[in-house]
């Protein structure tokens, strides 16, 4: 049974620097990552608010199933690949080519490695999900890094608020 450790916070908190020490510690944090440091699989599966929206505890369980699967180290079934293709193929969020999506698939299906005893996975929206995480991971852990108001008024980061301020907010 694997311990999983996941960070979510709202974008620009320090969720970065938190899995970079994870990942300094020796936890596998996976393979692919935004610039951000956030876990692309789990973006893939899981970004995409039409699919949560409308899905099933049984449809979002089975998504979770395939991210411990593939986090874990373990080659996918032919099932679980499809299932992993759907979700990709649909997240409008983070479109992927159909190439590289065919390509990344596949090298998931047939991987397998050792197990990964402890994994986590940093993704600012992972906290949409936690009820179902902590439901299927029996040794689940999850850091929610918050960000001083103060120093996010005076970070040198102002995008956020020249595009607010564009539209008079």
């Amino acid at each position: 049974m694997s311990k999983v450790i996941a960070i979510g916070a709202l974008g620009g908190s320090g969720t970065r620097a938190v899995a970079q020490i994870l990942m300094n510690a020796g936890v596998y944090m996976g393979t692919e990552f935004s610039a951000q440091k956030d876990n692309i699989l789990f973006t893939r599966l899981f970004r995409n608010p039409g699919w949560k929206f409308n899905s099933t505890l049984d449809e979002i369980d089975y998504r979770i199933h395939v991210f411990e699967k593939i986090m874990s180290g373990k080659a996918l079934t032919i099932t679980e690949a499809k299932e992993l293709n759907i979700a990709i193929k649909s997240n409008i969020t983070y479109p992927t080519k159909d190439k590289k999506r065919r390509r990344f698939i596949f090298n998931l299906y047939i991987k397998s490695n050792d197990q990964n005893a402890i994994w986590g996975f940093k993704e600012p929206n992972s906290h949409v999900y936690l009820e179902n995480l902590n439901r299927h991971f029996k040794e689940f852990k999850y850091i929610h890094v918050l960000r001083h108001g103060l120093d996010m008024a005076f970070a040198r980061n102002l995008k956020n608020y020249e595009t607010f301020r564009k539209q008079g907010v």
